[in-house]
């Protein structure tokens, strides 16, 4: 099977502790649900840990926002929330129906947007927060 590195980096630090804590469980949760998915957990185990990280990341989200909330492209970057939850939601409800197994696909996906995101958007709108705050 192939390996997916999935760590938080300190070059995905936005300089605020709380978010890059809880940017550090994100990943963290990935890779433990990675291990369980190579490891063959069954359907329930994987469902819940799938779960358990959607959760996590609404919350997060949630954080996220209340920190950037005066920024003027707040609501751009809540649109790209929307779309990394909309996307896990299909496909939690595709493994729940039986319609896909949860692939490596999905853990690339999630590692891919986590990084995109945290190092791009996240650095991004953070970096220009701090600056107004100076």
């Amino acid at each position: 099977m192939n390996t997916i590195s999935i760590h938080w980096t300190p070059d995905l630090a936005v300089g605020i502790t709380e978010i890059d804590d809880q940017h550090r469980q994100l990943f963290s949760l990935l890779a433990d649900f990675y291990t369980n998915l190579q490891k063959g957990a069954g359907r329930d185990v994987l469902a819940k840990m799938l779960e358990d990280l959607m959760t996590y990341a609404g919350q997060h989200f949630i954080a996220e926002e209340a920190y950037l909330k005066d920024h003027p492209d707040l609501a751009q970057h809540r649109q790209q929330h929307y779309s990394f939850i909309k996307q896990m939601n299909q496909y939690e409800r595709d493994y729940l129906h039986g319609n896909i197994s949860l692939s490596v696909d999905m853990v690339k996906y999630v590692t891919n947007w986590l990084q995109g995101h945290i190092s791009g958007t996240d650095k991004e709108f953070f970096s220009s927060m701090q600056s107004k705050a100076e």
